[in-house]
């Protein structure tokens, strides 16, 4: 197995960047780990457990049910698009 450089080009480098706008940032996440197949409980512990700092960020200053509405809000949204596209494509 090769070793890893030191100054490796592809090594991932987490960013610390301010969020204005915490709602799509919210919503962008959640909707990147549903599409990866998450379920909602999954995706709300990305929010919940402070490992994930960015989005432990979100939940920490927007509160529990926030998060859980966004979650909703998406989940909805694909479901909502996924009946309209298969009406149209029948």
């Amino acid at each position: 197995m090769k070793e890893i450089a030191q100054d490796d080009p592809m090594e991932l480098v987490g960013v610390a960047m301010p969020i204005e706008n915490t709602e799509a940032m919210a919503e962008a996440v959640i909707e990147e780990y549903l599409l990866m197949g998450y379920n909602p409980k999954q995706v709300m512990f990305l929010f919940a457990n402070p490992t994930f700092t960015m989005t432990h960020q979100i939940y920490h200053d927007r509160g529990e049910a926030y998060v859980q509405e966004r979650i909703r809000a998406v989940v909805d949204r694909w479901a909502q698009g996924r009946r309209l596209g298969g009406e149209q494509h029948a």
